[in-house]
């Protein structure tokens, strides 16, 4: 038994093929990218090409032709070109080599803060109407080795009002995935004729456990969670709140919830969106105040859907529809708020999302532009992507990935009782600039600027076209 080395230049050296003439090609990265070389007779050795994107997987044909591979931005390439020959470059000197000097080192377990740490945060704003606009921050992390995750946001509106939310995932067990969620948040019910401005506090807490089956595309879920829900009433200038809103009354609720989710789709690495697939959810919520015997049940359903269109560039263009509905029944049922924007999603990379998003959304309108105990809200989008950036801001520690451009139609409704108004009281059209950034911890943050024009007005008789920018995506 005898071995021969044919060629040693360094490198990697791949797909050998027999030329049929006694020589041998293949494929080295010896000047950069990989090319196509040839060695025959005497182990003289030659270059056959000279692809700017690289050869791989060299085939010689009968009528002298060259058949190779080459990575383009948008998939892989077969090319055929007339075999010629050039001069084998030089393979470069090796380096020298020094050992480096010894570095003093200890053992010790795993320290999981440092990771998780806030390392950035983004201003917000929020306008709640008659509550007040918002001013604050938002701020995420997770570990090194992905057990822990966290979103929160804090704002501060006028008279002190504080608004926010806490959202913490662990990981640290197979299954389940635990989480513990806080939010208070404020909204603006109206303004009397006689100028009072009625005001809504709602603060909402949650702990869950999420049992996960995953497959290369397709996720499962369950997650059931053990909830408190607290609305509280107040008017500006301080008055008896039964006296100028006889339907707004303060609830303290304590209840649990089950949530059930499938999911079917294609995420590709470049991707503006999630393509050729589908997601739905559905939640059913038990709750009974506390101190009496009242009760409420509530049910929600979420369905999307995605088809991307076959064009070329780095990401494909999307299609993307949802629907949501809801109803809730009870004596101390509560109310679905239709309008507004909704995002504050963060996904991490293990599928889980962190943080709350507005269940029934309609761009250009305010937020609960129209409420009641069923609801419904619809959407259609187009997303185009525009560019692959990949580049820092400057000298900030932020970074922007890819941009992409969303066409959006938006219709929703709530109503009382009867069927669904036809047609949907709120519709508008818009567009919005989508940004994905990063940041230094690694988490994808989705930046999205747009506008809305209704296309009716809205039931408090406002008109126009309402601009935004909030962070997060909505499906």
């Amino acid at each position: 038994e005898s071995l021969e080395v044919l060629f040693d230049g360094g490198g990697v050296v791949s797909d050998p093929a027999w030329t049929g003439d006694g020589g041998v090609a293949f494929s080295w990265d010896g000047s950069g990218l990989p090319q196509v070389y040839r060695c025959g007779e005497a182990r003289r050795c030659e270059a056959l090409s000279a692809d700017p994107w690289g050869a791989r997987h060299p085939v010689l044909t009968a009528d002298g032709s060259l058949l190779y591979t080459t990575l383009r931005a948008d998939g892989w390439q077969l090319r055929q070109v007339r075999a010629g020959t050039r001069p084998m470059p030089a393979s470069a000197p090796p380096a020298a080599f020094d050992s480096a000097a010894a570095a003093v080192t200890r053992e010790t377990g795993y320290a999981w803060w440092p990771s998780l740490r806030p390392h950035f945060w983004v201003p917000l704003y929020a306008d709640a109407g008659v509550a007040g606009r918002f001013f604050g921050a938002f701020t995420a992390g997770n570990d090194a080795i992905g057990r822990f995750a966290y979103a929160a946001r804090g704002l501060v509106g006028p008279e002190a009002r504080l608004s926010g939310s806490l959202a913490v995932m662990s990981d640290a067990w197979a299954q389940p995935t635990l989480d513990l969620w806080g939010a208070r948040d404020w909204s603006g019910i109206g303004r009397t004729l006689t100028g009072i401005a009625v005001l809504e506090r709602e603060d909402d807490a949650a702990v869950g456990a999420t049992f996960v089956a995953r497959r290369w595309r397709t996720r499962a879920s369950l997650r059931v969670a053990a909830e408190y829900e607290r609305d509280r009433f107040l008017t500006e200038p301080d008055t008896v709140v039964a006296a100028v809103c006889p339907g707004c009354v303060s609830r303290d609720l304590v209840g649990a919830s089950v949530t059930v989710t499938v999911a079917h789709a294609v995420v590709a690495p470049l991707a503006i969106s999630a393509q050729d697939g589908v997601s739905l959810s559905v939640t059913a919520r038990r709750q009974e105040r506390q101190g009496g015997p009242e009760w409420a049940n509530e049910l929600r359903s979420r369905l999307a859907l995605y088809l991307h269109l076959p064009t070329k560039g780095f990401a494909f263009p999307v299609v993307a529809a949802r629907i949501s509905a809801a109803t809730a029944t009870g004596p101390v049922a509560g109310v679905f708020g239709v309008g507004g924007v909704s995002g504050g999603i963060v996904p991490l990379p293990a599928g889980e999302v962190l943080g709350s998003r507005r269940s029934f959304p309609v761009r250009g309108y305010a937020a609960d532009a129209v409420i009641g105990p069923r609801a419904i809200a619809t959407s259609l989008e187009l997303r185009l992507p525009l560019a692959l950036l990949g580049q820092g801001i400057g000298h900030l520690p932020v970074g922007v990935d890819r941009l992409a451009l969303s066409l959006f139609g938006d219709a929703g409704d709530a109503w009382s009782s009867g069927g669904l108004p036809t047609p949907p009281r709120l519709r508008s059209l818009g567009g919005e600039i989508v940004g994905d950034l990063l940041f230094p911890s690694d988490l994808p943050i989705r930046l999205r600027a747009g506008v809305g024009w209704p296309l009716v007005a809205a039931p408090d008789g406002v008109t126009g076209a309402r601009g935004y920018l909030v962070l997060g995506s909505d499906y």
